[in-house]
């Protein structure tokens, strides 16, 4: 059923959701990220933030784009834009991605929605492939999307997969030491679909103007019953809530331990 929180305007224009990589979903966080990403496309704030930002930095279309535009591509149109243009986008993207909780590995993809229209979800950001095309290892750094790796391999001419098998097992140790003054990767103490449902009503929650609880358990009820990433549910009013709650608690466990 429409009501005021559908996405407005022609469904075809809003943001498209894909994977940055065309490699299946790899692992339970991806899973989660990916859920995430399908409901801010269909969030009418996520897709009126993401048009104002593009009409605030000059563009009143998204840039055209191929089928499935590599990274490359979104880059060499951000790196085209003017200085002016390049730091509003950068700082509302931050902006927007801060607004809906999203960790510091978004901002690419926040940035993609804006320029071409698609929001990309950025895979698992416990590891990370970079990949130099050629470029020195400083323009590699330069140009990351996350904060700079504590743990980085870097080749700097062709090497087999053997080679770098090799390579990690005799530098183990030193990997190994590095790896552990890395933050460990936050645990959810809750069932992940439960915890995806509170997400998803934190996030419901916080549009404008403020859906009830009943509308909320009818949106995450259509919406799982759209997709086919998580398990479809049947929740009402009070299930809901009482989910939003629990997440909303372990929310608090998370920021104390």
């Amino acid at each position: 059923m429409a009501n005021n929180h559908d996405v407005a305007g022609d469904f075809d224009k809003r943001i498209h959701v894909d994977r940055l990589s065309a490699a299946g979903i790899d692992s339970e966080a991806e899973q989660e990220d990916m859920v995430v990403g399908l409901l801010l496309g269909d969030l009418r704030s996520f897709n009126d933030a993401v048009r104002d930002t593009r009409v605030n930095i000059g563009l009143e279309e998204p840039m055209p784009s191929s089928e499935r535009p590599e990274i490359t591509e979104i880059m060499e149109y951000s790196t085209a834009l003017g200085t002016q243009q390049k730091q509003q986008l950068k700082t509302s993207a931050n902006d927007i991605r801060s607004r809906y909780g999203l960790s510091h590995n978004w901002e690419f993809s926040v940035e993609a929605a804006i320029l071409v229209n698609r929001l990309f979800v950025p895979p698992d950001p416990s590891i990370a492939l970079v990949t130099s095309n050629g470029g020195s290892l400083e323009e590699v750094m330069a140009n990351l999307q996350t904060p700079t790796p504590e743990v980085f391999i870097y080749p700097s001419y062709q090497v087999t997969i053997n080679q770098l098998h090799e390579f990690i097992d005799n530098h183990a140790e030193e990997i190994r030491a590095a790896v552990a003054q890395l933050p460990p990767r936050p645990q959810a103490n809750v069932a992940n679909q439960t915890f995806l449902i509170g997400r998803m009503a934190w996030m419901l929650r916080s549009e404008e103007p403020q859906p009830s609880w009943s509308e909320v358990a009818e949106r995450i009820n259509d919406f799982t019953r759209r997709i086919d990433v998580i398990a479809s549910t049947s929740l009402n009013n009070i299930q809901v809530r009482t989910i939003y709650e629990r997440y909303l608690s372990h929310l608090t466990e998370l920021e104390t331990t």
